[in-house]
């Protein structure tokens, strides 16, 4: 009853915002699974099996420093394109598949907004992967994520969470993104926890010069140990002229405008995309990995290139593990999939696939069964 109060009393908090949303269902019919699009000298991530339920930029938290919002084929608008045969697709392509690396729900949109499409077809979806045992992760800003507390899988022990928390100054986080409270979504990572599931934190991105602040980003893992975090990922944003122009916009038009100036300054333009010059990234890496030390929390880094001589986070803990199908048809877990850096033996792999040390991202026939060849009678 109380995780059922608190959902629909966000959901009636934010009615206004969601009533002026459809969600519509439309047919996937192009292949679902899906890795990381970066190739392997680019590489940051093990291999993925990505699963989006809307399309690329169909949400409506709109978070400002969104990638995907950065290219012209994200959608836009009031209409929420949901993939309503999803469920349906996972479930054929899980079954034709003899590797499976860890399913990512979801990479450009969030699979729990306030809509009741998303959040059905994310469920559904999510009991497919349940139901072929293999690994997932659930990236979600939002409490409704504690719907799955109401489902007959909320013990499954190959799940995890990952829930982002980029600040906790209510007033900025409000600036970058239409998602839940801060409070909200802090007492979320809670109840999640006390119902033994596995949740990750994401300060993801760190703006640095608006979301960087000594005291707030002190304050922000605080909390983040008080409710019982112990794995936390970050990144300091990579964004391209388009997504940039749309942050620092709208942050001009906030009460926050003065600082614009500072955040020009410090993300420097360079192939295409504005990163965070490395003096200060390193400089607010270390100063994440001082208060991961202080609360005993482990501390990974998303999608960004740093010196392993000046700096060394663990390995990221988001995804999960990749799943060979044994004998008897079931998936087993046998590594994290980190192909190109962690393969116990890349001379004889334990998946019995030489292909995926290589192919970043992978080719959906590297994943697929061996054709069993007929022999005449």
């Amino acid at each position: 009853m109380r995780i059922l109060f608190i959902i629909e009393g966000w959901i009636h908090k934010h009615n206004k915002d969601s009533s002026m949303f459809t969600a519509v269902p439309i047919e996937r019919r192009s292949r679902l699974i899906h890795d990381f699009p970066y190739r392997a000298n680019q590489r940051k991530c093990p291999h993925a099996a990505i699963v989006n339920v809307t399309k690329s930029g169909n949400c409506i938290f709109d978070c400002v420093y969104c990638y995907a919002k950065g290219y012209p084929w994200s959608g836009s608008g009031r209409s929420i394109e949901v993939y309503e045969n999803t469920p349906e697709l996972l479930d054929a392509e899980l079954s034709s598949v003899a590797i499976c690396p860890p399913l990512y729900f979801c990479a450009v949109t969030d699979p729990f907004q306030p809509l009741d499409l998303v959040c059905n077809t994310a469920l559904r979806s999510m009991s497919v992967a349940v139901k072929h045992n293999v690994y997932f992760t659930i990236v979600t800003k939002s409490d409704l994520v504690l719907k799955i507390l109401d489902t007959n899988w909320a013990d499954y022990k190959r799940l995890r969470v990952s829930l982002t928390c980029e600040s906790i100054n209510e007033k900025k986080l409000h600036v970058l993104s239409k998602a839940p409270s801060a409070f909200r979504r802090f007492r979320a990572i809670e109840q999640l926890l006390d119902a033994g599931v596995d949740v990750v934190a994401r300060v993801d991105p760190i703006i640095s010069g608006f979301t960087d602040n000594h005291d707030e980003l002190t304050e922000l893992f605080e909390r983040l140990n008080s409710v019982g975090i112990r794995d936390v990922t970050i990144s300091t944003g990579k964004f391209n002229a388009r997504v940039f122009e749309r942050l620092t916009s709208r942050i001009e038009n906030s009460p926050f405008s003065d600082l614009v100036t500072q955040i020009q300054a410090k993300y420097a333009l360079k192939d295409g995309n504005h990163s965070l010059n490395f003096v200060d990234r390193l400089k607010l890496y270390r100063q994440v990995e001082s208060l991961c030390g202080k609360y005993e929390m482990t501390l990974s880094i998303c999608l960004e290139q740093y010196d392993p001589a000046l700096f060394r986070p663990t390995q990221c803990t988001t995804l999960g593990k990749l799943t060979v199908r044994d004998e008897r048809g079931h998936f087993t877990p046998i590594c994290n999939g980190d192909c190109l850096t962690s393969c116990p033996d890349k001379a004889a792999p334990l998946c019995q696939n030489k292909k995926l040390a290589t192919e970043y991202p992978y080719k959906w026939g590297t994943l697929r069964r061996p054709k069993t060849k007929r022999t005449s009678s």
